[in-house]
């Protein structure tokens, strides 16, 4: 009898512990987190009423690029360099021999899409230059978002293209005037850590519940 009540302590302490190892590993909510450190992908797709008859069509990409303290992406898609720090992204006009007309006509969209693989976009704005960014919007990616696009150009990246962690959009629309090298474009923005999956949590629930209800019915049949 004595042995009995014993073993269903013993479950009970194995059952908690399981338990209180499971909240000890459970993922807490996470803060702001440094960029610096990740890997950034670019993405730039090109849309035109004419030139690609209202498609959005893949034409420039890059990465996956160290962010650092160096620039990310010089010369990207033939015309800016883009930089990224711990908090913001600058795009800086460098040339404009590529484009078709100084100032983008309506119907047409000249779109960024920028992710990076251990941090998620939570909040971004404009700031900086009225002359893009007057024409200018940006939007937040959600994590699995899915670029499902044209190759019109033959650039030759297998799509669709996955932002698995989410990331940022930014969209220089009709008005756009890249006459004026040195023109920037400029976004805030705040991210958090992906948070690592805790694989161990459900083993240690179920392992200790089933550990406990093994030694009481053990007991139970002697």
């Amino acid at each position: 009898m004595m042995d009995l009540k014993f073993d269903r302590i013993s479950a009970v302490a194995i059952a908690a512990l399981s338990l209180s190892l499971g909240t000890a590993l459970l993922p807490t909510e996470t803060a702001h987190a440094a960029v610096l450190g990740n890997s950034a992908t670019a993405v730039n797709t090109f849309q035109d009423s004419v030139i690609t008859g209202g498609i959005e069509t893949v034409f420039d990409f890059s990465g996956p690029e160290l962010v650092d303290d160096d620039l990310e992406f010089p010369a990207f898609a033939s015309l800016y360099d883009i930089d990224i720090s711990d908090d913001s992204l600058t795009m800086t006009l460098v040339d404009n021999s590529v484009v078709a007309s100084l100032v983008s006509p309506a119907g047409r969209f000249d779109r960024y899409y920028i992710g990076f693989d251990t941090s998620t976009v939570t909040s971004a704005s404009l700031d900086g230059s009225d002359e893009l960014n007057a024409f200018a919007n940006v939007e937040v990616l959600e994590p699995g978002f899915s670029l499902d696009i044209a190759d019109l150009f033959g650039v030759g990246i297998p799509v669709p293209i996955e932002f698995e962690n989410g990331g940022l959009l930014v969209e220089l629309g009709a008005g756009t005037d890249v006459t004026n090298l040195g023109d920037i474009a400029k976004v805030n923005f705040t991210t958090e850590s992906v948070p690592e999956p805790q694989a161990t949590l459900p083993l240690l629930l179920v392992g200790g519940f089933m550990a406990a209800r093994s030694i009481t019915r053990k007991r139970r049949l002697i």
